[in-house]
């Protein structure tokens, strides 16, 4: 496939629209708690909503206007959708949507758009046709892992953090965040 160069902004403000399956609506299970997978997928939503605000937070501290509007993917319970072509239109980039089955609801209107989208979750490409401007990114997560460490230290100058090593299935993640840490402390800072 032809490779595309990151689009230009039309704006000066970045508006990213949020697409997310927050299950709003989904039925809880007998004794009024909602399934596993409801819970995960929640879960893990929340953690992308909070990482996007974090990331318009750091690009407005930088100097960058960023605006955030977060969609439920999921439909309500009579089959209706919360976001719509007006969303799309609004958007400078779409972030989402996040599950692995096809995408076609919000790809087949975004494949007539210029805008562009980042798909969360890596995609099987040969069941999943995407347009010319959806991209995905396979995270490193021992980039995040380091920069996170670096963060832990510039929030703590001149105290004593606990880093807790399992040394188990996540030592490399445990690393990444010690070199982080280490590579931003202050000479008071303790690890």
């Amino acid at each position: 496939p032809p490779q595309h160069s990151l689009p230009n902004l039309r704006t000066d403000t970045l508006r990213a629209l949020i697409m997310l399956p927050f299950m709003l609506d989904a039925d809880t299970v007998p004794g009024g708690d909602y399934d596993a997978k409801t819970r995960r997928l929640r879960e893990i939503s929340l953690e992308f909503l909070h990482g996007a605000e974090w990331a318009a937070a750091m690009l407005s501290d930088s100097g960058y206007a960023v605006s955030l509007r977060v969609m439920d993917t999921e439909p309500d319970s009579l089959g209706g959708y919360d976001w719509s072509e007006s969303d799309l239109a609004w958007a400078n980039v779409v972030l989402g949507p996040l599950r692995r089955e096809p995408l076609d609801s919000v790809n087949s209107l975004l494949a007539a758009s210029s805008t562009p989208q980042w798909v969360l979750t890596p995609q099987n490409p040969i069941v999943w046709d995407k347009h010319p401007l959806a991209f995905t990114l396979d995270p490193v997560a021992e980039i995040g892992m380091r920069r996170l460490g670096q963060q832990a230290a510039w929030a703590h100058p001149g105290d004593t953090v606990l880093l807790v090593e399992t040394r188990g299935k996540d030592a490399r993640m445990e690393q990444a965040f010690k070199v982080g840490f280490e590579s931003a402390r202050t000479t008071e800072t303790v690890l």
